[in-house]
């Protein structure tokens, strides 16, 4: 019989330092709530960035043209950045994406400042301040060396050659030849868009640093911020040196920010996030919207995962290849605890409840909403593949105004595809409205000994409601990832 019920309220605490940010998100950021030390894996590698370190850039949009231009500060040890922007060329693909808003309003230089848990926004033009929660902590320095992040992968590419010139940050110098650089690159994997994000180094460390000698990173293209497309960023004088200032000074000339909410219905603004998932910004009219579904960066069935030990001049390939699976292939990031039943509250806007059969055959996994909490909004629950990522997964979504809810296949982000029927180890699929004003959606599943070669184990759920009726963004709380207690707990 089922044991009894662990009661369980679910919290994201973490002081840790060197923790990552959950999921995905921790393939290339440090948890909102830690900060990094030079203890911390790789850090010592002459390919990791310095703790502290600051660029000038230039940003380049290939499919959405634009052109920014400005300074970077980090500092890792504080878990904070500043973005320092200005708008140099645009146009009406770049316009249309929600990225942009900064500059609406006659705003053509911005600085951000991404300090653990929170964004400032500083308009200069119009001497605005807004600020917001953040999702994740700031990028942290090894992110590319290592494959941690739920579902990614780094690869280390070797010695190549790029278009760089350090004399000039708008244009090459005539002279052929003068602005070809040899670098070192690796690219890791970005499951949210099925694509590589990829680093060029300068190829032999130069750079004087209080940490050592290190490597200048030149070049980084990554697969698109939220609306955006494919851009490359493209790094200028650097260095190690500068004041605390830069972080408090923008403070003392705006004086108090106001809140904006961020990726919600209304939290852009000058700009309506709801009618830009609508539309799809460019007719996608889906989750894809504010994705990149068509980044020509996309990951290639001939993958190869090469490990590289940072610091050593010795590479071995472990010639693990990397090609899409079905359903019925094993695979090893399945979790296989066999949990007890238990009952989970999650940030006081909903329950989730696991129940196993007498026969311990099946599991019933319920999750338990307040209508008023999530009226008009799409409510889902999902089995992802890695503990606590978004993607892959298998998720059980109900729009706004359906009767049932609708299988959705999570290969990524910018790749949904809904099923027509149930996964084979789904035995039920339900949804019912109770008489206390809760909305119920139940999945009755086989346990993982049932099928132990089915892809999506029963053993990780996520929980998330939507910003508007139709499936989407889900807000910045509107998303919780529920660990179930191991059997002994």
């Amino acid at each position: 019989s089922s044991s009894p019920a662990a009661e369980l309220v679910v919290k994201n605490e973490r002081s840790n330092m060197c923790e990552l940010e959950m999921g995905i998100a921790g393939g290339g950021h440090m948890s909102k709530l830690t900060n990094w030390t030079s203890s911390c894996p790789f850090t010592n590698s002459t390919y990791a960035l310095p703790m502290r370190w600051m660029a000038d850039y230039v940003s380049q949009g290939v499919q959405k043209a634009f052109v920014t231009r400005g300074t970077a500060y980090y500092d890792a040890a504080n878990n904070r950045k500043r973005l320092d922007t200005e708008l140099v060329k645009t146009s009406p693909e770049h316009q249309s994406s929600v990225i942009f808003s900064g500059f609406r309003d006659g705003n053509n230089k911005t600085s951000i400042i991404h300090d653990g848990g929170q964004f400032f926004y500083f308009y200069h033009d119009t001497g605005k301040c807004m600020k917001s929660i953040s999702p994740v902590g700031t990028l942290r320095p090894t992110w590319h060396l290592d494959s941690e992040g739920a579902g990614c992968l780094s690869q280390y590419l070797g010695n190549t050659y790029i278009v760089y010139d350090d004399k000039s940050q708008m244009a090459p110098q005539s002279t052929p030849g003068d602005s070809i650089t040899l670098v070192r690159q690796w690219r890791k994997t970005e499951p949210l868009e099925n694509a590589y994000m990829i680093s060029s180094f300068e190829s032999t460390p130069s750079w004087n640093t209080p940490e050592g000698k290190k490597a200048r990173l030149l070049q980084r293209t990554t697969p698109g911020a939220p609306g955006m497309r494919d851009t490359i960023d493209t790094f200028y004088n650097h260095s190690t040196e500068f004041s605390d200032k830069v972080f408090t000074e923008l403070f003392e000339q705006f004086g108090d920010c106001d809140e904006r909410m961020g990726f919600s219905a209304d939290g852009v603004e000058g700009f309506d996030f709801s009618e830009f998932l609508a539309s799809g910004d460019g007719g996608d009219g889906n989750i894809n919207a504010f994705l990149n579904p068509h980044s020509g960066l996309e990951v290639d069935r001939g993958f190869v995962e090469n490990v590289w030990i940072p610091g050593s001049e010795n590479q071995e390939s472990s010639a693990a290849a990397v090609a899409p699976t079905t359903e019925t292939e094993q695979r090893s990031g399945s979790s296989s605890i066999t949990p007890t039943s238990f009952k989970l509250l999650v940030d006081g806007w909903a329950e989730v409840s696991n129940g196993i059969s007498d026969d311990a055959t099946t599991h019933t996994t319920t999750m338990s909403v307040n209508a008023s909490a999530v009226d008009g909004k799409w409510i889902a629950l999902s089995f992802p593949e890695f503990e606590c990522a978004m993607v892959p997964a298998i998720a059980f979504v109900l729009e706004a105004g359906d009767e049932k809810p609708a299988v959705y296949d999570l290969v990524s982000l910018a790749s949904v595809k809904k099923r027509d029927e149930l996964p084979a180890w789904v035995l039920e699929l339900d949804v019912k409205r109770n008489a206390d004003n809760k909305i119920q959606l139940r999945v009755v599943t086989r346990a993982p000994g049932e099928n132990a070669r089915r892809r999506f184990s029963t053993t990780n759920i996520n929980i998330a409601h939507g910003v508007g009726g139709t499936l989407s963004y889900h807000g910045p709380n509107g998303r919780a990832c529920v660990k179930k207690p191991d059997a002994d707990a």
